[in-house]
């Protein structure tokens, strides 16, 4: 039975209450919403099979960092999967999906294919197979407008890193697509780099991702970036100065954040990409605890009234 839209909504609330707390814990990079595959609409079969999708998503979350999910059949089957960072514990990645499922429904409400990036987790889901296929046509990067102190050296020492940690994620199973490396590049400057494919593609698959990554971070911005994240929806690449996952040395924690810029495009990959704007984009410090909890108050308050006017006009 489709229930109204008003009281349908009422099902989400737990999970978007739930997800509040640790939403701040995560950073989300890009969304992605595909306006040419079509949309649904609110009470649809697609609508009602999404709604049970990603809380599955979540669930598996808690027990691998990798997973796929199908609800449905016929031409409102839908498909989701999503992927954590391979540092990620069971808890922190479960808690990074359920950010980004709540992020996804957010900013891609009414069309029937759609990916979220966070810098800890990705989510996708679509109105076709997405499992097993190495897919690069939609890319999310951002780059560092400061440049090293030694480009020459720099490029060369990235370019050995990328190398190996392609290898690495590609062709040790044990690592399930995930691989992370640091390199000296003088006495008091270190780079720390990390590469990841869908578990679902490794090999050969994985590999070409990986470099079809990498080529596109010298075609848009170079190799002598202080940092560099480049995410696609089979992989990721990033590097960075200043070490951004907790299996790298925490001696530079206290290292200045950089101004960074962005861009999230789609189309067949290529080396002849444009170079995107310039303009400095600072991303946001993670919110105070005190902040938190003010907003979670707030955010209480707030689900408190409109379930109660909803039941009210029941």
């Amino acid at each position: 039975m489709k229930l109204p839209i008003d009281l349908r909504m009422i099902f989400f609330i737990p999970l978007f209450l739930t997800i509040t707390p640790a939403y701040s814990k995560f950073h989300i990079h890009s969304e992605y919403c595909l306006n040419d595959v079509g949309n649904y609409t609110t009470g649809s079969n697609y609508d009602e099979n999404l709604i049970d999708l990603l809380p599955n998503l979540i669930d598996k979350a808690s027990l691998s960092t990798f997973d796929n999910h199908t609800v449905g059949q016929g031409i409102d089957q839908t498909y989701g999967l999503y992927m954590c960072r391979g540092d990620l514990d069971g808890q922190q990645c479960h808690d990074c999906v359920e950010a980004a499922s709540k992020t996804i429904v957010e900013k891609c409400p009414t069309q029937k294919e759609a990916l979220v990036w966070y810098q800890e987790c990705m989510v996708r889901y679509a109105n076709r197979p997405i499992y097993s296929h190495q897919e690069q046509n939609q890319m999310s990067y951002t780059w560092s407008t400061q440049n090293v102190s030694d480009p020459m050296k720099f490029g060369k020492l990235i370019s050995k890193m990328m190398d190996g940690l392609i290898a690495q994620a590609a062709y040790n199973s044990s690592r399930r697509g995930y691989a992370t490396d640091q390199g000296e590049l003088t006495l008091f400057e270190n780079v720390y780099a990390f590469a990841q494919c869908t578990p679902d593609i490794l090999g050969n698959r994985c590999e070409r991702c990986l470099r079809v990554a990498f080529r596109n971070m010298g075609a848009c911005c170079g190799t002598a970036r202080v940092s560099m994240e480049m995410y696609l929806p089979s992989c990721w690449l990033r590097y960075d100065q200043a070490p951004f996952i907790g299996e790298f040395s925490n001696e530079n924690d206290d290292a200045p954040s950089t101004s960074t810029s962005s861009s999230t495009t789609s189309g067949p990959p290529t080396m002849d990409l444009n170079f995107p704007n310039d303009t400095p984009v600072v991303l946001p410090s993670p919110p105070s605890a005190s902040n938190q909890l003010t907003s979670l108050k707030t955010y209480l308050l707030v689900m408190t009234l409109c379930v109660s006017s909803l039941v009210m006009a029941w």
